[in-house]
């Protein structure tokens, strides 16, 4: 199921599925958290894979300020 959190003022779109013990997995830069769909289609059984799209990607906002792209405020949406 796809879902939303606010981290930073920015909305950060994620889905959260499988069974087991959770395993986050984050893309890289110009791809989206579907390039995870067959990981988590064959290992859901046995995991519970939190996949995300980072901001500027996908389903997630777009701030237009740059300093919204840092990699600390990446990786502060994580604890979300």
């Amino acid at each position: 199921m796809k879902k939303t959190v606010e981290a930073n003022g920015v909305k950060i779109a994620y889905q959260d599925r499988g069974k087991g013990a959770p395993v986050l997995l984050t893309h890289g830069y110009g791809v989206m958290q579907q390039m995870w769909d067959p990981q988590a289609e064959g290992l859901g059984d046995k995991y519970r894979f939190i996949t995300w799209d980072i901001r500027g990607h996908g389903q997630s906002g777009s701030p237009d300020d740059t300093a919204e792209y840092s990699a600390a405020k990446c990786v502060a949406a994580m604890g979300r």
